[in-house]
C-alpha cells in the first residue's frame, strides 16, 4: 500500500488503528504532509459548498472582458 492509499484508508478507517499505530504512520515526514494536505483540501471544498461557481465565472467575466 502505498502512502496515499494508507492515508486515505486512515481517514476512512481510523477504528482500524491504534493509537500508537497512527503515532507511527504519521512520525513519517511524507505521510503527514500527505495528511495535512487532504485536510486542508476537505476544508477548502467545506468552504466553498454553496457557492454559485457560474454566477461568480460571469461576474469575472463581466470585469475583465472575458
Amino acid at each position: 500500500m502505498d502512502k496515499y492509499e494508507l492515508v486515505l484508508d486512515i481517514i476512512e478507517h481510523p477504528e482500524n488503528y491504534t493509537p500508537e499505530r497512527l503515532t507511527e504512520i504519521m512520525s513519517d515526514r511524507e505521510t503527514r504532509e500527505i495528511y495535512n494536505i487532504l485536510c486542508k483540501t476537505d476544508s477548502a471544498v467545506a468552504a466553498n459548498k454553496g457557492v454559485d461557481v457560474d454566477a461568480e465565472w460571469d461576474e469575472f467575466a463581466r470585469k475583465h472582458n472575458v
